[in-house]
């Protein structure tokens, strides 16, 4: 019989199983170098690190959000994805080179797993306290699902 173990050695059957680790930041020598650190390198909206003379940028970069602050929210949001180093190198360059603009990019990403492919536009930090709304079909797997707070599509 195929499964999961569980901890206390219950078997739970299944015929597959996926196992989504994650993963973790190296921030060993954004630290050793002085930088501010957390889940990432911590940057502002503008993509510098604590030290005004070093940015970073990709799923390194531990970003202060201007949408979340504006939602009340101080927490950073890290994308492990590479659309978000694809938008945030360019936004740190700029950003070197005096433009004051903040990065505001809604986060995006998207994932395949076998027959099956899935895309997330948005701040899950504001999706609390909001209605999933479901359109489509759910049996078929062809649906979107959004979240709607106060009587509107929240940036969630």
């Amino acid at each position: 019989m195929t499964g999961v173990r569980l901890e206390g050695g219950e078997l739970v059957p299944a015929d597959v199983v996926v196992a989504a680790v994650g993963a973790s930041p190296v921030t060993e020598l954004a630290a050793s170098a002085g930088l501010a650190t957390g889940d990432g390198v911590h940057v502002d909206a503008r993509l510098r690190t604590s030290d005004a003379a070093v940015w970073a940028a990709g799923d390194i970069a531990a970003i202060a959000h201007p949408v979340l602050e504006a939602a009340g929210l101080p927490a950073r949001i890290r994308s492990e994805h590479w659309a978000n180093a694809e938008k945030t190198g360019p936004a740190a360059a700029r950003s070197m080179l005096g433009d004051d603009t903040a990065y505001d990019a809604i986060p995006y990403f998207y994932t395949d797993q076998f027959d099956l492919g899935m895309e997330y536009t948005g701040f899950a930090h504001l999706t609390r306290d909001a209605e999933v709304v479901i359109r489509g079909d759910r049996a078929a797997r062809e649906f979107i699902a959004f979240w709607v707070r106060e009587g509107a599509c929240s940036r969630a």
